[in-house]
């Protein structure tokens, strides 16, 4: 790949990247340190969702967004952050020979989406205290639905050099 083809997608993966981690460094002073055996039990399951994760042809899908929601309603953003970049990181590296650039955008991804996700929980009034409450039904749906489209994006403009047929219906 030509170098003035290659260097928008290193930018793009690096900006996502650094990102994700001033993302998490911001969050560190939110995490609630009282809850850490339930972050580890949590964490825990997001690795072995990330080790059994099912390849297809344009990728691979773990359930890791199950540990995401659940890691959000009881730990809130922080929380969840952490907790899926943390397994995303580890679940990846032990069990996939992917580069460590690719890694650390896949952990990225995730932060990216959860954080953007959670802008608009906030922006639609979700409560910070009680999240499962009747009326953060409207700001939780669109918590799930914003994090898997921001997700699906950054996936999609991350694969979008590599596709050689019309990128706009590759699925």
């Amino acid at each position: 790949m030509k170098l003035a083809r290659r260097l928008p997608v290193v930018i793009y993966r690096w900006t996502v990247i650094f990102l994700a981690f001033w993302f998490v460094s911001y969050l560190l002073p939110m995490l609630d340190l009282d809850m850490t055996g339930h972050m580890f039990f949590l964490l825990t399951l997001g690795i072995v969702a990330e080790w059994f994760a099912v390849s297809f042809p344009q990728g691979q899908l773990a359930a890791t967004f199950s540990v995401i929601f659940a890691s959000y309603l009881i730990f809130g953003s922080a929380g969840a952050v952490w907790i899926t970049a943390w397994s995303c990181l580890m679940g990846q590296a032990l069990a996939r020979s992917n580069s460590l650039p690719t890694v650390l955008f896949n952990a990225s991804q995730y932060v990216v989406a959860i954080a953007g996700a959670d802008f608009l929980y906030m922006y639609l009034g979700g409560s910070l205290d009680e999240r499962l409450a009747w009326g953060n039904i409207l700001p939780l749906t669109v918590f799930v639905l914003a994090c898997f489209a921001i997700n699906q994006l950054l996936i999609y403009l991350y694969l979008l050099p590599d596709r050689k047929n019309n990128p706009l219906v590759f699925w």
